[in-house]
This record gives C-alpha cells, structure tokens and sequence, in this order.
C-alpha cells in the first residue's frame, strides 16, 4: 500500500486528528491559517479551533497575483510560471510560521490547502447561464505538500462547485 494511503488510514481512524488549514482567497491580506483539532465522525463530529493567525504576504508576491486576479485576459504562461511559484511561497510562509511559533509538523496529522483562487465569479452574477460555478485554483498543492513534508488535502471548492455550490463569496 502507497505510504500516503497508509498515513491517510491511521490518520482517519484516530480518536482526535489535529489538522493545519489555511486558506489564501486572494492573497490581498494573506494566509489565514488554522490549527484544529477534530474528534468523531460524520453527524458525531467535534471540531476545536486551537490556533489562528492571519501571515501577511509581501508586496511583490501580491503583485505578482494581481496580473492573473479576476481578469478578462491573462497570459497563460504567466498562469502557468505562478502555478508553481504560489506553491513555493505558501510552503515558505507556512514553514517559517512554524519554525517562529516553535510549531512541529510532527503534531500535526494533514495540511489542508485549497490553493490561490483566482476568479469566484457564481453563476448567479454571471451572463452566460448554461456554464457551472466556476473555480480555478492555483498554486500546485503536490508541490506544496512536497515542500512543507506532510500530507496536505485540497480542492476542497472542486467538490463544493462539481455538486453545484459556490465556491466562496465573490471578491470585488
């Protein structure tokens, strides 16, 4: 069996899990992150927020998103060169969070990690009706978990628009 399989099996069927989820929406304020600790299953479920904090990210990284945020038209390969470098970023931030917070990943069972949301735009403000909630997410979540060292679960937002939901409010 894969060794991921194999953390993701014990991880689920542990009385508590302690799991580290951050979200960027736009990278505007930066990476809201939380630690949580969850017991139980399904409708039995008991979540206790342990830590959060809010890591600013810095001018030029902003910029850099800004290019591709919301746009009509973008550069794909400007698209393409961010999918990647958001990854190194985010894994950045997270490890030095850590390492100023004397945080170990040892403790930590999974990172939960949507990515950099470039355009929620609901179908209900858009135009054309016949195309579904939209949602683009960058930022390689493999490259993140390659470079953080611990599993990391992600597109959350894929479930919630393939089931029809929106992903997230819509950022003006």
């Amino acid at each position: 069996m894969n060794s991921d399989i194999r953390k993701l099996c014990e991880i689920v069927n542990k009385p508590v899990r302690n799991i580290l989820g951050f979200m960027s929406e736009t990278s505007r304020d930066g990476l809201d992150i939380e630690g949580c600790e969850i017991s139980g299953f399904d409708k039995q479920i008991n979540l206790v927020q342990r830590a959060f904090d809010t890591i600013s990210c810095e001018d030029d990284f902003k910029k850099e998103v800004e290019e591709v945020l919301s746009k009509e038209q973008i550069c794909l390969k400007k698209l393409c060169l961010l999918h990647h470098w958001i990854a190194g970023t985010h894994s950045k931030i997270i490890l030095s969070c850590f390492k100023k917070r004397q945080i170990l990943l040892k403790g930590i069972d999974f990172l939960e990690s949507p990515g950099q949301n470039l355009d929620p735009v609901p179908k209900k403000f858009q135009k054309n009706k016949r195309f579904p909630n939209p949602n683009l997410q960058i930022g390689n979540r493999i490259r993140f978990a390659v470079r953080i060292g611990n599993l990391v679960i992600s597109d959350n937002r894929q479930k919630y628009t393939a089931g029809g939901r929106e992903s997230n409010k819509i950022i003006c």
